[in-house]
């Protein structure tokens, strides 16, 4: 039975410090303190969750799941100090996924304004492009582009990301550019690699319809950041949010393709743990999202 949150915490910190030694100098504790904290805690669970070594530490199957659990926990019991009288306050810590679009988009951008605006936030700010369940990682918000996945996450609109096509003054100059949406096919088309080839583009045009056109191209990518390089090289069409386009186009850095067309307007929303959904720093956060958002509508 668990007695001591001291004992979780120290667990946790030497997880992400990667040993006992640096979680001690972080804690400003001796290593052989860390390690009786390990030991109680270990035997308090009846589970081993770590392997050690003299020098280094990796968790065990049950030190992986307990670390989601534990992390779950320790928010818990912040939030039950900021209940008494302090639940309004913008301090704490807060744990994000964003996909590499919001990284391109302007999202840490504004994380940092926060930041510098309220001394007693942190951020820890993972990303990725897998789909990850806020309540099952520890996490206060993902943010999800496109449907919901299965999750018992607390999910809240933000908006709704606008793509449209782009090319580099260089491609446009050197292979033209698509008269109608047909022409795609005989372009370079800048793809997303992902567990089925990307082999056509739904758009949809200023009255609404719907069209699906076929593409190719000689790169695929996964990574919306190494796309947005191949574009800008010169390496064909992609798709990108509206308001990059719009802002590159002006700088002469990009030019829209088929402006009549888009993609369907993808929604995106901010997944919650539940639980946190009413803590000030937790709504500063979703609203930073939806202003990011807005600006690229």
């Amino acid at each position: 039975m668990l007695e001591n949150l001291s004992d979780v915490r120290t667990f946790v910190q030497v997880m992400e410090s990667g040993g006992l030694t640096a979680a001690g100098r972080v804690m400003r504790m001796p290593t052989n303190q860390v390690s009786r904290r390990l030991a109680r805690l270990e035997e308090a669970l009846g589970a081993r969750l770590l392997h050690r070594t003299t020098r280094r530490v990796t968790p065990t199957d049950d030190g992986r799941a307990f670390y989601a659990r534990a992390l779950r926990l320790l928010d818990q019991a912040r939030e039950a100090e900021e209940g008494v009288g302090r639940a309004s306050a913008l301090e704490g810590a807060l744990r994000v996924a964003v996909r590499t679009t919001s990284v391109e988009i302007g999202f840490v951008e504004e994380v940092t304004r926060l930041l510098l605006a309220n001394p007693g936030l942190s951020l820890q700010l993972m990303v990725m492009d897998d789909q990850v369940d806020p309540v099952a990682a520890g996490l206060d918000m993902v943010v999800q582009v496109g449907s919901l996945p299965d999750s018992s996450a607390v999910a809240r609109p933000v908006g709704h990301a606008t793509y449209v096509m782009a090319a580099s003054p260089g491609y446009v100059e050197r292979s033209g550019a698509p008269d109608a949406p047909a022409d795609l096919v005989r372009h370079q088309v800048i793809r997303r690699h992902g567990s089925t080839p990307e082999t056509e583009w739904t758009l949809v045009g200023r009255r609404g319809e719907l069209l699906s056109v076929p593409i190719a191209g000689r790169f695929e990518c996964s990574d919306s950041r190494a796309q947005a390089i191949a574009l800008r090289e010169g390496l064909g069409i992609a798709l990108r949010p509206a308001g990059e386009v719009r802002a590159a186009a002006k700088e002469g850095r990009l030019v829209r393709i088929l402006p009549a067309w888009r993609l369907p307007p993808i929604p995106v929303w901010a997944l919650l743990s539940p639980g946190r959904t009413r803590l000030a720093r937790v709504s500063l956060l979703v609203e930073a999202l939806r202003r990011v958002i807005q600006r690229l509508a």
